[in-house]
């Protein structure tokens, strides 16, 4: 279930602070998307300036999301702008659509760990892993200063323009 956490949710049929099942979310996603430009759904775990989706959850923005040290997501995360983070983290199973840029990672080592991410603008890392079961990463453009690694036979990666010092495949 996810925690609704706007007035404007009563137009789904629950009340603010209210919950609403998994199969509302197309609907939810839909009336974010267009017709209330600033709502947010979230059920999210927050330790100070960290930010945590966890599996089964799920936070939509059509703005920026800034997250002063740590975004770790396990669920679904869509941004409609940039996110701009300490530290970016994914786990298995995770689903992340970003639609800006992936900014603040130029200096970490990124894991996309058997999830999905897709970043319609630029990203950076010192290094970049893909592994884990069948993850995949989109990105309009990416730059990795060290080593990029695939290290799963079903790791892929769906780059216009990437920049690396050496790229690693396994199998």
């Amino acid at each position: 279930n996810l925690t609704v956490v706007s007035k404007e949710a009563e137009s789904l049929g629950v009340k603010a602070g209210g919950r609403f099942s998994k199969i509302d979310y197309a609907r939810a996603k839909s009336l974010i998307l267009s017709d209330n430009p600033s709502l947010s759904f979230v059920t999210l775990k927050k330790e100070g300036n960290n930010m945590y989706v966890e599996s089964n959850d799920a936070y939509f923005t059509t703005g920026n999301l800034e997250v002063k040290n740590e975004l770790n997501v396990q669920g679904l995360l869509y941004t409609g702008g940039d996110v701009n983070v300490g530290k970016f983290s994914t786990q298995a199973g995770a689903k992340i659509n970003i639609q800006g840029n992936l900014l603040g990672t130029e200096n970490q080592d990124m894991v996309i760990d058997g999830c999905i991410v897709n970043i319609n603008g630029k990203a950076k890392a010192n290094k970049l892993t893909i592994g884990g079961s069948a993850p995949k990463l989109y990105a309009c453009s990416f730059e990795v200063t060290d080593k990029t690694a695939l290290n799963s036979n079903g790791a892929e990666a769906h780059i216009n323009n990437l920049k690396t010092g050496t790229i690693y495949q396994c199998a």
